[in-house]
């Protein structure tokens, strides 16, 4: 079983997403809290944005998720703010991280226009390069409607 925390925020705004809810800080789980939880239910999945919170990449640690876990899913926000996102990923390689999961609804306008935040499409393009520049696999989730089918 994969239990799935709502533990972090997320940056974006998607249509018809009940996950992007910008959560404030107060009403994140932090590490400690979310170590409680894994001691109650077993390792847990922090669910939204891990990059954003602000004790990542320590809530990742695999006393808290599951070893199987290879993947992060991120929207990049959090890693392109970061000046030492080298060394965050590289700890998460450290833990058994292997891959950097991104959700994409489009090219640029459409996806931008899709999760209500302008320059999201940018923040993945540039976690993508940093992913692969610390050898992490990259894994696009590419959702295609009939609105940007043709672009894509």
């Amino acid at each position: 079983m994969v239990v799935l925390v709502d533990a972090v925020s997320c940056s974006n705004a998607c249509h018809f997403c009940n996950v992007c809810d910008p959560l404030s800080d107060d009403l994140l789980y932090s590490t400690s809290e979310l170590q409680e939880i894994v001691g109650a239910w077993g390792p847990v999945v922090p669910f939204a944005d891990p990059t954003l919170h602000p004790e990542f990449p320590a809530m990742m640690k695999r006393t808290i998720t599951p070893e199987g876990l290879t993947y992060m899913c991120t929207n990049g926000t959090g890693l392109v703010r970061k000046e030492d996102h080298y060394l965050l990923l590289n700890q998460l390689h450290d833990w058994g991280f292997e891959g950097l999961s991104f959700t994409l609804h489009g090219l640029a306008d459409s996806h931008d226009l899709y999760v209500n935040r302008p320059g999201a499409f940018h923040d993945i393009v540039q976690a993508t390069r940093q992913g692969v520049e610390a050898g992490f696999f990259i894994h696009w989730n590419l959702f295609l409607d009939r609105r940007n089918l043709g672009e894509v």
